[in-house]
């Protein structure tokens, strides 16, 4: 409990500063609990890669409104700290867009206008008030944002981010209803799984497990949200 209250006064008087979004608790708070159980997870990927993180990571969940876009961020945050490594974090669920909000970020164009339009990256990418992290925001809604992933600009796309940044992470849209995240799988090194506590039930984990490694992508592990607080054991290695 005063662990909570510490933690709930340090956002209250840095969030009128930066206007980032109370949930993002590896930035306000990084000696907290759950900022630790992200700096896990970090670990925990490096250590499936010979003590290496993957360079590209696509965080996605079984059903919509289940943490992905919050645990997208807190992740992306602990990235960041590592000296000398940047980390662009890609807004790409044109659906529902919620990475710019939770960062306080404005952009009258992104991903989609790179997708679709003659555009350079350097042009999108925008700089957070965080040290070493940049979004590149989702930009203008695609009704059918699906069929602009499958084109040769997107796998052109993540090449040229390697170039520039040492790590990358995509949030994108929920893999049950929507076939964005499938698409998306195999371009990235792996894939991260956000399921909700008391929410998502088994059989549809391992369904989503088969989808993704249907397309064969790697699926590191899936990591449980909406514990306040507190993180367990959460992360299970599928590989």
């Amino acid at each position: 409990m005063k662990e909570k209250f510490m933690v709930r006064r340090m956002i209250a008087k840095l969030k009128n500063k930066t206007g980032i979004d109370s949930k993002v608790v590896s930035y306000y708070s990084p000696g907290a609990a759950i900022t630790e159980q992200y700096r896990n997870i970090r670990t925990y990927i490096s250590s499936l890669n010979g003590g290496k993180l993957f360079r590209s990571l696509l965080i996605t969940s079984a059903n919509r409104m289940e943490g992905k876009s919050i645990t997208c961020v807190n992740l992306a945050v602990i990235m960041a700290e590592e000296r000398e490594k940047s980390t662009v974090l890609v807004s790409a669920d044109f659906r529902n867009p919620k990475i710019e909000k939770l960062l306080n970020v404005r952009a009258d164009k992104g991903l989609s206008n790179y997708l679709t339009e003659e555009i350079q990256l350097d042009e999108i990418l925008i700089k957070t008030s965080i040290e070493n992290l940049v979004i590149l925001p989702a930009g203008d809604i695609l009704s059918n944002p699906a069929e602009f992933f499958t084109n040769q600009k997107m796998k052109s796309l993540i090449t040229e981010l390697e170039m520039h940044f040492n790590y990358i992470i995509f949030d994108s849209p929920a893999i049950m209803p929507y076939s964005d995240a499938r698409i998306l799988a195999p371009y990235v090194d792996g894939v991260l799984l956000a399921v909700q506590a008391g929410r998502t039930r088994r059989e549809v984990v391992w369904r989503v497990e088969e989808q993704i490694k249907s397309v064969r992508a790697k699926l590191l592990g899936v990591i449980l949200t909406n514990v306040e607080y507190y993180i367990p054991e959460y992360i299970h290695r599928y590989l």
